[in-house]
């Protein structure tokens, strides 16, 4: 019987921090308490070390197909499992679009052969994420590896459009994910926060607006639906605030934060 403990270990669990071994036998924890005595065949000390469940992102870009120069899904998921993670889902913008049943196959199939944690995909709102023409909707979710729909890298500039998507995915049970960015606000060239910093360096500035303005469309869209929406990395004050005021609605919605957006600004730079 192969057995391990892991011994110091600093774990959370039921709402708290804890320091307690943990007994392990053929691959399944049979214990977890303080100061377990085992004769165990591997003793591991975890001393300022933390156990928890696998981490899961919800948001990244495993870059291929297409994108082989970037990473690919062998580099990604191993970068994904170094990092503690069990679960990725990647994002639709590859080449081609994930934005077909056939290409979700091909996907699935190297995900297969090279993933080194679990994989999954979002299939794209549109096709080739231009905004014009909705996805087959409910064929690309019966795919088991489809866990939404986003056109991340593109904001859904259609209203009309993205409240169709929301009523199908609505219908499915189906999350959409989705890239907020108003094209309408943006300047040409802009390349940084619309700040002191931009002022400074005569750098052309992208304001909150671009981006809270669509968050705030697609959360009344979804009191108009009911669909589930999570808002892509999300970067503005105005932003968190709308998605905490849905929150307190009752309203399925949420989001996330990357972690440049959520430790530095612009005057960083």
């Amino acid at each position: 019987m192969d057995k391990l403990l892991l011994k110091n270990a600093y774990t959370y669990r039921e709402g708290t921090f804890h320091h307690e071994d943990i007994l392990i036998e053929n691959g399944i924890i049979m214990k977890i308490a303080t100061d377990i005595h085992d004769d165990a065949s591997r003793i591991i000390d975890l001393s300022g070390a933390l156990v928890s469940l696998g981490f899961v992102d919800v948001h990244t870009h495993l870059r291929e197909p297409g994108y082989e120069h970037k990473g690919t899904i062998l580099t990604e998921s191993l970068s994904g499992l170094y990092g503690g993670y069990t679960h990725l889902v990647a994002m639709a913008n590859t080449s081609p679009c994930m934005d077909d049943v056939e290409t979700v196959r091909k996907f699935k199939e190297s995900i297969q052969r090279d993933g080194q944690i679990h994989l999954y995909t979002y299939s794209a709102i549109t096709e080739d994420l231009k905004g014009q023409t909705l996805v087959d909707m409910p064929s690309l979710y019966q795919e088991d590896i489809v866990l939404g729909f986003s056109d991340d890298g593109k904001g859904v500039q259609s209203e009309a459009m993205m409240k169709q998507a929301m009523e199908q995915a609505q219908k499915l049970g189906a999350l959409i994910v989705a890239h907020c960015e108003d094209e309408r606000e943006l300047k040409p060239h802009g390349c940084v926060h619309e700040g002191h910093y931009a002022l400074k360096h005569h750098l052309v500035g992208i304001n909150n607006a671009s981006e809270y303005r669509e968050v705030e469309r697609n959360i009344q869209l979804v009191r108009e639906t009911g669909a589930s929406l999570h808002v892509c990395h999300v970067s503005t004050q105005e932003s968190v605030a709308l998605i905490k005021e849905a929150q307190k609605e009752g309203l399925p919605v949420s989001g996330e934060v990357s972690p440049h957006h959520l430790l530095l600004i612009d005057e960083d730079i």
